[in-house]
This record gives structure tokens, C-alpha cells and sequence, in this order.
């Protein structure tokens, strides 16, 4: 029944956005472009995230989720870092899987790129929610860390870094 709750709750979200609604489509090589870009976690030079064996698939699966490009470069940023961008990886003991580190969803959600981004931007709307009094580049605190105080600095890197890939 948690898992039916989660799951309709995540198909109400349209956007984490925190710019004016656009109506720009992002293509899944638009996000591998991105891809190529990123650099590894705190390094400067391009990681070749692209080159990973799922990135085709992820990339897709963000490209229907992401509302603008920056929406689709922050999805990449989190997947990339949480997973280099691999689909069938599990992390903290088992309890969070596939290319976003999804928990308390079923393998259907989490192993489907498209289905976890699409989970992933409910995630990350709740996190801005209760976030709201942190500055607008870490509300995303909460999805990293599961509290809006730890991981501040990380997810406002994070937000640097996708506005960079991104262009903006």
C-alpha cells in the first residue's frame, strides 16, 4: 500500500524547476552533450560519464522528465554522482537502487530510468518544500541527506555544476 502511495504522489509532479515554466525539450542527446561535460564529484576535468554502458538509457529517461535543461542537468548531476550512471547498482546495504539511489520504491520504479527520474523530480519538490528556508541552491539538502542542514554545501555544488553543463 506505501509503495501505491508513493508511487501516485510521484505522478502528480510537473516540475522542481525553480525558473519560469519553459517550454523547452530536452533530448536525450542533448543530456548526453551534458553527459560528456560533467566532471567527476569535486574535480574539474569531464569524468566521461557519457561512455558509461546505461548512460543512452538514463539520458532518455531524463529527456522525457526534464522540463528545461537545467531540470535535465540537475537530474544527470544526481545520477551520475549517486550511480555513474548505471541502472542495476544498489547502495547503503541494499536499500537504495538504481541510477537516482531510490528508496522505498519498488525495482519497477527504481530500475526504469524514466519511471525513477520521474520519482526523482517528486523527491526533489518535496526536498524544496521542506527546505524552503534554506537558499534556493540548497533545497535540495533533504534529498541528499535526509535532513535540510547536512549536505548544504554538496547540493549547492551540485547546483553550480548543472547550471554549468547546462549553459546557463
Amino acid at each position: 500500500m506505501r509503495n501505491l502511495i508513493l508511487i501516485a504522489a510521484a505522478l502528480v509532479v510537473v516540475s522542481v524547476s525553480t525558473g519560469a515554466a519553459s517550454s523547452e525539450q530536452v533530448t536525450a542527446d542533448d543530456v548526453l552533450a551534458m553527459a560528456a561535460k560533467l566532471p567527476a564529484e569535486g574535480k574539474a576535468l569531464a569524468a566521461g560519464f557519457e561512455k558509461s554502458a546505461d548512460a543512452k538509457a538514463i539520458a532518455a529517461g531524463i529527456a522525457v522528465n526534464a522540463s528545461d535543461r537545467v531540470d535535465a542537468a540537475r537530474m544527470l548531476v544526481y545520477a551520475a554522482y549517486e550511480s555513474s550512471l548505471t541502472i542495476h547498482v544498489t547502495g547503503d546495504g541494499g536499500a537504495s537502487r538504481g541510477p537516482f539511489q531510490l528508496k522505498n520504491v519498488p525495482d519497477e520504479v527504481a530500475y526504469d530510468p524514466a519511471r525513477a527520474a520521474h520519482y526523482w523530480l517528486y523527491l526533489a519538490s518535496k526536498s524544496r518544500q521542506l527546505c524552503a528556508s534554506n537558499p534556493p541552491d540548497e533545497q535540495l539538502a533533504s534529498l541528499a541527506s535526509g535532513n535540510c542542514q547536512k549536505a548544504r554545501v554538496k547540493v549547492r555544488r551540485r547546483e553550480e555544476t548543472a547550471r554549468a553543463i547546462a549553459g546557463q
